[in-house]
């Protein structure tokens, strides 16, 4: 029917979700409709509110057209938002406006409980009864973790919700500000605890663990620990929010004999027949690597350890790095320490299978011949049914998949992991199990999250732990329950 074009109001909400109309917003669809008229009608209420049509009844008003074709629907007051909302679905949207449009969407399905009949222009069955969050996220037109993310980043840092798109991607706004919001955390635990000034002590039948720094482990006795595994704070990589934390904005040197303070505490509570094993990496400074964990390596082994292996773990997602004129790093060493050469390893609970599955191993042809001038079968033995003993690189070639796993189940979580290095627990189990028997004691000198200790309960072990920030005491704390 022809309505009035003086007759029709705009719809306050269209404006509020989507902002106002400008010139540069429908001087094409003008030319259009001067050149060929409204092809599309407009839809109103009863009372002649606009439902769909803002840019349209825009035009029709510059160009002075007096009349309008509308569809006029029966719609509630409060239900207007749902139909402008799906009249815009074609429409290429900020995120400013895809937030609105959820923010609108909640607060309507909170009002209703969530249900909602035929109010849609094209009603769609498939939405009945399903979850409020996808159902939104239709009806937006995008998906469950765009609108996730809008919602997290409109929580937490609201400024930026205007530049995404064309200053900063909606990922990188949301992992921003994920990285902002755990800091953020970690700076008022680590202050909080720096104003309490007292030793957090979490002790259970499994467990004990130390809000304090790990460089004096006086509750730990002499020659008591069987086994440790850690990944100690690398040189000014993480900033884990209590000030005065082991590698942070401090001189290399100085890290250095503070963490030789840690190691030399390690040879004190370690065994005689203890194993350490120690996930650390470096950094680039002036363009070099600067070598912190073989010069940490070094001074260890002049205190007294030594060094059995330099392990492998190839990660198989590396970090994005800007160097174009150097090879990317996808992989972490892991130090395979011990106090004395006599120590406690289960090397058969190790072994991988063999290649080749001929049960006899065979010289190869450049091996020296035997008496009769060739290679025979004086030269072959048996193998080992258990499989064979792996090289450092081959030790943890299957969790090369478990590294990609981990990555995957960090990116897919709704709220982020309070501790950002982490690493699985199957790597840890590897050794774990190796290592580590019932009854002995295992420890994490920088606990973090807690894996370690997982899997030391996981093997009947009494789990040792330390680390300075509340918030980790915390959260190992109920991941261990």
């Amino acid at each position: 029917m022809l309505v009035d074009v003086s007759k029709i109001k705009e719809h306050p909400l269209n404006t509020e979700v989507y902002g106002s109309i400008t010139p540069s917003d429908i001087s094409t669809l003008k030319e259009s409709i001067e050149s060929l008229g409204l092809l599309q009608p407009l839809i109103v209420t009863k009372k002649y509110t606009l439902i769909s049509g803002h840019r349209r009844l825009a035009c029709l008003r510059e160009l002075e057209i007096e009349q309008a074709e509308c569809i006029v629907k029966d719609i509630e007051d409060d239900d207007a938002i749902v139909f402008i909302i799906e009249s815009n679905r074609q429409r290429v949207k900020t995120a400013r406006q895809q937030l609105n449009e959820a923010k609108y969407l909640f607060e309507y399905y909170g009002r209703h409980q969530g249900k909602r009949n035929d109010l849609s222009l094209v009603h769609n069955d498939a939405q009945v009864g399903i979850k409020t969050r996808d159902k939104v996220s239709n009806e937006v037109g995008t998906s469950r973790g765009t609108v996730s993310r809008l919602l997290y980043i409109d929580e937490h840092f609201p400024s930026l919700i205007d530049i995404i798109g064309t200053q900063i991607t909606l990922n990188k706004a949301y992992l921003e500000v994920r990285e902002y919001v755990r800091k953020k955390e970690l700076d008022e635990a680590g202050e909080a605890f720096k104003k309490n000034g007292k030793t957090k002590e979490v002790l259970t039948k499994t467990y004990v663990l130390y809000n304090q720094s790990c460089e004096k482990m006086t509750q730990v006795e002499d020659s008591s620990v069987q086994y440790i595994f850690s990944s100690p704070p690398y040189h000014l990589i993480r900033d884990y929010g209590v000030r005065g934390s082991i590698g942070e904005d401090e001189d290399l040197n100085v890290y250095l004999e503070r963490m030789m303070t840690v190691m030399k505490e390690c040879f004190r509570v370690m065994r005689d027949d203890a194993t350490m094993f120690l996930v650390y990496g470096d950094k680039y400074l002036n363009g070099s690597m600067l070598m912190s964990p073989e010069r940490l390596i070094i001074k260890m082994i002049d205190y007294g350890f030594k060094l059995r292996n330099k392990i492998i773990w190839r990660k198989g997602v590396s970090n994005p790095e800007s160097a174009k004129n150097r090879f990317t790093q996808n992989h972490e060493v892991i130090y395979f320490l011990t106090k004395t050469n006599k120590y406690k390893i289960d090397i058969d609970a190790l072994r991988i299978d063999y290649k080749d599955p001929s049960p006899i191993y065979i010289a190869p042809s450049y091996h020296k011949p035997v008496k009769d001038n060739s290679v025979g079968t004086k030269s072959s033995r048996l193998k080992n049914p258990n499989g064979k003993v792996p090289n450092a690189v081959e030790l943890l070639d299957d969790f090369v998949f478990a590294s990609k796993r981990n990555q995957e189940k960090k990116k897919e979580a709704n709220s982020y992991d309070i501790h950002n290095s982490t690493f699985p627990v199957e790597l840890v189990d590897r050794f774990t199990g190796a290592c580590l028997e019932p009854g002995d004691i295992g420890m994490d000198p920088f606990c973090g999250s807690g894996t370690v200790l997982e899997s030391v309960i996981k093997h009947n072990g009494f789990g040792i732990g330390y680390d300075t920030q509340p918030k980790y005491i915390e959260y190992c704390e109920e991941r261990l329950q």
